[in-house]
């Protein structure tokens, strides 16, 4: 077995599964993040939400204008 046949063996048998397994990682906690935010958001008085809300539509303006 030569080295090329090697690197791609080890690619499938290691660095596929490892990949698939940090992607899998990264997904569960951008979940856990989210749902911790929507509980947060539910503690806060409409005051806040308001302000949370206007915040975000700034942000989100301030980002179209950079791109456009």
């Amino acid at each position: 077995m030569d080295d090329y046949q090697k690197a791609v063996l080890f690619s499938i048998l290691i660095l596929v599964p490892l990949a698939g397994w940090k992607i899998t990682g990264m997904v569960k906690k951008l979940q856990k993040l989210s749902r911790r935010v929507k509980e947060d958001n539910k503690r806060l008085t409409p005051k806040q939400k308001e302000f949370i809300e206007f915040l975000e539509k700034a942000s989100s303006q301030s980002k179209t204008r950079e791109n456009g």
